[in-house]
């Protein structure tokens, strides 16, 4: 009889773990999804930085031919 406890205790054990495994993993799972939608938003950030560069570059020069 105790040695069917013990055999329970340690396929709760082992559940437990493998519970703490999977919450570990989806953790990381998380961390690397936000991770990559926030170079998602620099990226998108960037471009619109060089737009806005580019359109200010091109207003220099149209005034500069206007003149």
């Amino acid at each position: 009889m105790f040695a069917k406890r013990s055999g329970e205790s340690a396929a709760q054990q082992k559940m437990n773990a493998t519970e703490e495994q999977i919450k570990a993993l989806n953790e990381g799972l998380t961390y690397q999804l936000e991770s990559a939608q926030n170079k998602v938003i620099q990226a998108q950030n960037f471009v619109k930085s060089d737009s806005a560069e580019v359109i200010a570059i091109m207003s220099f020069f149209e005034t500069s031919e206007k003149d």
